[in-house]
């Protein structure tokens, strides 16, 4: 898994803002690791005719 240094930048400073924390690059890496993991883990691709109809579904309940 390639992580670049920006990448893990971004992320200390979105758990600074989220967690009112600073972490150090280690912790960062191993976070942004575990969180790319998960998402790799869990993610399932969506036609682009499923996306419309849950788009229409959800943002149809706004309009009401």
């Amino acid at each position: 898994m390639n992580i670049k240094p920006s990448h893990v930048e971004k992320f200390k400073i979105l758990y600074k803002e989220t967690f009112k924390e600073e972490i150090s690059d280690e912790e960062a890496f191993e976070q942004c690791l575990k969180l790319v993991l998960l998402i790799k883990a869990t993610y399932i691709p969506i036609s682009p005719t499923e996306k419309k109809r849950l788009k229409e579904c959800y943002l149809g309940d706004l309009k009401k």
